[in-house]
Protein backbone atom coordinates (compact mmCIF):
# COMPACT_ATOMS: atom_id res chain seq x y z
CA UNK A 1 0.00 0.00 0.00
CA UNK A 2 1.43 3.32 -1.03
CA UNK A 3 2.28 6.28 1.63
CA UNK A 4 2.63 9.34 1.33
CA UNK A 5 5.79 11.47 2.47
CA UNK A 6 5.29 15.52 2.64
CA UNK A 7 7.85 17.92 2.21
CA UNK A 8 6.83 20.73 3.86
CA UNK A 9 9.54 23.09 2.38
CA UNK A 10 9.99 24.33 -1.27
CA UNK A 11 12.39 23.12 -3.18
CA UNK A 12 13.73 20.30 -5.75
CA UNK A 13 14.12 16.98 -4.66
CA UNK A 14 17.12 14.46 -6.89
CA UNK A 15 15.05 12.67 -9.32
CA UNK A 16 17.15 9.57 -7.93
CA UNK A 17 16.51 10.03 -4.38
CA UNK A 18 12.27 10.15 -5.82
CA UNK A 19 12.44 7.20 -7.83
CA UNK A 20 14.20 5.56 -5.27
CA UNK A 21 11.43 6.02 -2.76
CA UNK A 22 8.99 5.52 -5.00
CA UNK A 23 10.00 2.15 -5.30
CA UNK A 24 9.35 1.27 -1.90
CA UNK A 25 6.18 2.47 -1.85
CA UNK A 26 6.08 6.29 -0.97
CA UNK A 27 4.40 9.29 -3.08
CA UNK A 28 6.16 12.30 -2.59
CA UNK A 29 4.47 15.66 -2.31
CA UNK A 30 5.66 19.52 -1.97
CA UNK A 31 3.26 21.21 0.05
CA UNK A 32 5.79 24.38 1.59
CA UNK A 33 4.40 25.85 5.19
CA UNK A 34 7.32 28.67 5.23
CA UNK A 35 8.04 31.59 2.50
CA UNK A 36 10.66 33.82 2.67
CA UNK A 37 10.41 38.12 2.10
CA UNK A 38 13.79 39.80 1.37
CA UNK A 39 14.43 42.81 2.24
CA UNK A 40 16.48 45.62 0.90
CA UNK A 41 19.83 46.33 1.70
CA UNK A 42 20.45 48.31 4.77
CA UNK A 43 22.70 51.67 3.27
CA UNK A 44 25.48 50.61 6.22
CA UNK A 45 26.03 47.52 5.46
CA UNK A 46 26.23 48.75 1.35
CA UNK A 47 28.78 51.46 3.07
CA UNK A 48 31.17 47.92 4.08
CA UNK A 49 30.75 45.67 1.25
CA UNK A 50 33.65 46.12 -0.55
CA UNK A 51 35.86 46.13 2.85
CA UNK A 52 34.92 43.09 3.88
CA UNK A 53 37.01 40.02 3.75
CA UNK A 54 34.42 37.16 4.31
CA UNK A 55 30.40 36.19 3.83
CA UNK A 56 29.24 33.98 5.82
CA UNK A 57 26.13 32.06 4.23
CA UNK A 58 24.04 30.35 7.19
CA UNK A 59 21.82 29.18 4.48
CA UNK A 60 21.32 28.21 0.75
CA UNK A 61 18.16 31.37 1.92
CA UNK A 62 20.20 33.64 2.71
CA UNK A 63 22.95 33.46 0.15
CA UNK A 64 20.39 33.92 -2.58
CA UNK A 65 18.46 36.89 -1.00
CA UNK A 66 21.85 38.71 -0.56
CA UNK A 67 23.45 37.25 -3.89
CA UNK A 68 21.97 40.62 -6.19
CA UNK A 69 24.99 42.13 -3.87
CA UNK A 70 27.48 40.13 -3.83
CA UNK A 71 30.91 41.76 -4.08
CA UNK A 72 33.00 39.86 -6.67
CA UNK A 73 36.36 39.45 -4.34
CA UNK A 74 34.70 38.27 -1.34
CA UNK A 75 35.57 34.71 0.24
CA UNK A 76 32.33 32.80 0.69
CA UNK A 77 31.90 30.33 4.10
CA UNK A 78 29.19 28.04 3.93
CA UNK A 79 27.57 25.76 6.66
CA UNK A 80 27.36 22.57 4.56
CA UNK A 81 26.81 21.23 1.75
CA UNK A 82 23.24 21.86 0.91
CA UNK A 83 23.83 25.52 1.08
CA UNK A 84 27.15 25.59 -1.09
CA UNK A 85 25.09 23.77 -3.87
CA UNK A 86 22.83 27.00 -4.62
CA UNK A 87 26.21 28.76 -3.69
CA UNK A 88 27.95 26.80 -7.07
CA UNK A 89 25.23 27.16 -8.90
CA UNK A 90 24.96 30.35 -8.88
CA UNK A 91 28.64 30.59 -10.83
CA UNK A 92 30.47 31.57 -7.13
CA UNK A 93 33.65 29.38 -5.24
CA UNK A 94 33.17 28.16 -1.91
CA UNK A 95 36.00 29.23 0.19
CA UNK A 96 35.13 27.30 3.03
CA UNK A 97 32.22 24.65 3.90
CA UNK A 98 31.53 23.58 7.41
CA UNK A 99 31.30 19.30 7.56
CA UNK A 100 28.46 20.10 9.93
CA UNK A 101 25.13 22.12 9.10
CA UNK A 102 24.64 23.31 12.91
CA UNK A 103 25.98 26.93 13.63
CA UNK A 104 27.48 26.53 16.50
CA UNK A 105 30.00 23.94 14.75
CA UNK A 106 30.21 25.58 11.65
CA UNK A 107 31.31 28.67 13.84
CA UNK A 108 34.01 26.70 15.56
CA UNK A 109 34.91 24.84 12.60
CA UNK A 110 36.17 27.97 10.91
CA UNK A 111 37.87 29.81 13.92
CA UNK A 112 39.81 26.79 13.87
CA UNK A 113 41.73 28.04 10.63
CA UNK A 114 43.56 30.55 13.01
CA UNK A 115 42.68 33.48 10.77
CA UNK A 116 43.61 37.24 11.90
CA UNK A 117 41.17 40.02 13.02
CA UNK A 118 38.94 39.30 9.90
CA UNK A 119 35.89 41.56 8.74
CA UNK A 120 32.68 39.74 7.88
CA UNK A 121 29.37 40.12 6.44
CA UNK A 122 26.66 37.90 8.08
CA UNK A 123 22.73 38.01 6.29
CA UNK A 124 20.18 35.94 8.51
CA UNK A 125 16.70 35.49 8.85
CA UNK A 126 14.64 37.56 11.24
CA UNK A 127 14.13 34.67 13.45
CA UNK A 128 18.63 33.85 13.40
CA UNK A 129 20.26 33.12 16.90
CA UNK A 130 22.72 35.77 17.74
CA UNK A 131 25.56 33.28 18.93
CA UNK A 132 27.12 32.72 15.74
CA UNK A 133 27.70 36.90 15.31
CA UNK A 134 28.56 36.90 19.67
CA UNK A 135 31.28 33.69 18.97
CA UNK A 136 33.03 35.28 16.32
CA UNK A 137 33.07 39.10 18.32
CA UNK A 138 34.31 36.92 20.74
CA UNK A 139 37.54 36.29 19.29
CA UNK A 140 38.19 39.24 18.04
CA UNK A 141 36.50 39.56 14.65
CA UNK A 142 34.36 42.54 12.60
CA UNK A 143 30.73 41.24 12.34
CA UNK A 144 28.12 42.92 10.60
CA UNK A 145 24.96 40.86 10.87
CA UNK A 146 21.33 41.88 9.70
CA UNK A 147 18.19 40.55 8.97
CA UNK A 148 18.69 40.15 4.97
CA UNK A 149 14.93 38.36 5.30
CA UNK A 150 11.78 37.43 6.83
CA UNK A 151 10.25 33.56 7.33
CA UNK A 152 6.33 33.81 7.30
CA UNK A 153 3.71 31.40 6.52
CA UNK A 154 3.37 29.80 3.12
CA UNK A 155 -0.79 30.31 3.34
CA UNK A 156 -1.20 28.24 -0.14
CA UNK A 157 0.52 25.95 1.36
CA UNK A 158 -1.19 25.41 4.81
CA UNK A 159 -4.45 25.63 2.62
CA UNK A 160 -3.23 22.52 1.12
CA UNK A 161 -2.71 20.47 4.33
CA UNK A 162 -6.39 19.33 5.27
CA UNK A 163 -6.13 17.10 1.53
CA UNK A 164 -3.17 15.16 3.41
CA UNK A 165 -4.81 15.38 7.17
CA UNK A 166 -8.11 12.78 5.53
CA UNK A 167 -5.90 10.20 4.13
CA UNK A 168 -3.68 7.04 5.99
CA UNK A 169 -0.18 6.44 5.98
CA UNK A 170 1.38 9.74 5.96
CA UNK A 171 5.15 10.74 6.69
CA UNK A 172 5.18 14.56 7.44
CA UNK A 173 8.19 15.95 7.19
CA UNK A 174 10.07 19.32 9.03
CA UNK A 175 12.90 21.34 7.71
CA UNK A 176 12.97 23.71 10.42
CA UNK A 177 10.84 24.66 13.69
CA UNK A 178 9.24 27.85 11.25
CA UNK A 179 8.13 24.96 9.18
CA UNK A 180 6.73 23.19 12.12
CA UNK A 181 5.04 25.95 13.45
CA UNK A 182 2.95 27.19 10.29
CA UNK A 183 1.88 23.52 10.55
CA UNK A 184 0.57 23.87 14.52
CA UNK A 185 -0.92 27.54 13.14
CA UNK A 186 -3.42 25.06 11.20
CA UNK A 187 -3.19 21.29 12.06
CA UNK A 188 -4.44 21.14 16.22
CA UNK A 189 -4.46 17.27 16.54
CA UNK A 190 -2.49 15.21 14.02
CA UNK A 191 -3.98 11.69 13.34
CA UNK A 192 -2.58 9.21 14.94
CA UNK A 193 -1.76 6.79 12.39
CA UNK A 194 0.29 10.06 10.62
CA UNK A 195 4.81 9.93 11.11
CA UNK A 196 7.07 12.72 12.00
CA UNK A 197 10.47 13.04 10.55
CA UNK A 198 12.52 16.07 11.48
CA UNK A 199 15.75 17.17 9.39
CA UNK A 200 17.73 17.94 12.98
CA UNK A 201 17.89 18.67 16.58
CA UNK A 202 16.10 21.78 16.43
CA UNK A 203 13.56 20.99 14.85
CA UNK A 204 12.76 17.96 16.67
CA UNK A 205 12.92 20.27 19.81
CA UNK A 206 10.29 22.62 18.44
CA UNK A 207 8.03 18.94 17.74
CA UNK A 208 8.44 17.69 21.19
CA UNK A 209 7.77 21.42 23.02
CA UNK A 210 4.39 20.94 21.30
CA UNK A 211 3.51 17.95 22.97
CA UNK A 212 4.34 15.89 19.93
CA UNK A 213 7.30 12.87 19.11
CA UNK A 214 9.28 12.83 16.50
CA UNK A 215 9.30 8.84 14.59
CA UNK A 216 12.55 9.82 12.06
CA UNK A 217 15.51 12.32 12.13
CA UNK A 218 18.76 11.34 10.13
CA UNK A 219 22.17 11.41 11.50
CA UNK A 220 23.39 14.31 9.92
CA UNK A 221 21.06 17.33 9.32
CA UNK A 222 19.89 17.76 5.23
CA UNK A 223 16.79 16.99 3.47
CA UNK A 224 18.37 14.43 1.19
CA UNK A 225 19.22 12.44 4.51
CA UNK A 226 15.71 13.12 6.35
CA UNK A 227 14.29 11.11 2.85
CA UNK A 228 17.10 8.44 2.91
CA UNK A 229 16.43 7.81 6.13
CA UNK A 230 12.60 7.58 5.67
CA UNK A 231 13.51 4.98 3.03
CA UNK A 232 16.27 2.90 4.55
CA UNK A 233 13.86 2.22 7.83
CA UNK A 234 11.04 1.44 5.48
CA UNK A 235 13.17 -1.31 3.81
CA UNK A 236 14.72 -2.74 6.77
CA UNK A 237 11.39 -2.61 9.37
CA UNK A 238 8.24 -0.86 7.77
CA UNK A 239 7.28 2.17 8.51
CA UNK A 240 3.22 2.08 9.56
Amino acid sequence: MTATIVVTRDGVIDVDLQAALENVGFQLVIVPLIAFQAHPLPQQVQQELEKADWLFCTSATAFECFLPYLPSAIQIASIGEQTSRSIREAGRSVTFESTSQYGKDFVEEWLALGLERQTILLPQSHLANPRIAERLRQEGHSVLAWEMYDTVAHQAGQAQLATYLNIDRVIWTFASPSAWHSFTEVVKKLPASHKIAVIGRTTAQAVMDSGYEVDLMPDRPSITAMLETIMDKEKRYGIF
